[in-house]
């Protein structure tokens, strides 16, 4: 089953989670799903990060070099913490950025795509938000308000994750269908003058 359909910033591209070929891998394809190709062949190593990890989130960074996601926390004896990983969106290297909590499923990034944000929680349960330099692994902590959100934009039922691209010309999302199928779903978006409509 293919999950978390992430389109890229110019709209030409997605990454996405899948099972198709077994294990959970991100691949990368056009954005019509054409030429797919492994971009991490398995998420996460089992033996390093627990058992039944699952990709909770995936995003481009605005400049389209990186591509973040989030794991879940392992299930029974695994790993309690939920990760952020990066790879380069070319491919290479898997890069482990921090271990952090669940909450900002879809990592946001700054626009200058240098840094990632996400969520701690201590034993308490009190949250608290940072960001992370990609570059030099540096956190820090930001108040909730300053993080970074995709526009609001009234959806149809049924529809997830909402994706601006192309410079805010067009919306783009994932319509679930029957048989734990999906389809994106392109929308040309009209300029919204200084009274918000």
């Amino acid at each position: 089953m293919d999950r978390l359909l992430a389109v890229s910033p110019d709209g030409r591209s997605i990454a996405f989670a899948t099972n198709r070929n077994g294990p959970t891998q991100i691949l990368v394809s056009g954005v019509d799903g054409t030429d797919p190709r492994v971009l991490v062949s398995a998420i996460p190593p089992f033996d390093s990060f627990g058992d039944n990890t699952a990709v909770d989130g995936i995003t481009w960074s605005p400049d389209e070099k990186w591509i973040a996601f989030l794991t879940e926390p392992g299930v029974g004896h695994g790993d309690e913490d939920a990760k952020l990983f990066l790879i380069p969106a070319a491919g290479g290297p898997l890069r482990l950025l921090v271990n952090c909590s669940q909450g900002l499923n879809a990592p946001p990034w700054s626009e200058d795509s240098r840094f990632v944000y996400f969520v701690k929680t201590d034993p308490e349960y009190h949250t608290t938000h940072f960001r992370i330099d990609v570059a030099t692994g540096q956190q820090t902590g930001v108040e909730q308000a300053t993080i970074p959100r995709a526009p609001l934009v009234p959806l149809p039922q049924g529809a997830e994750q909402p994706h601006v691209a192309e410079g805010g010309r067009f919306l783009y999302y994932v319509q679930q269908q029957e048989q734990y199928r999906s389809r994106m779903v392109a929308v040309q978006q009209l300029p919204i003058d200084a009274n918000g409509k």
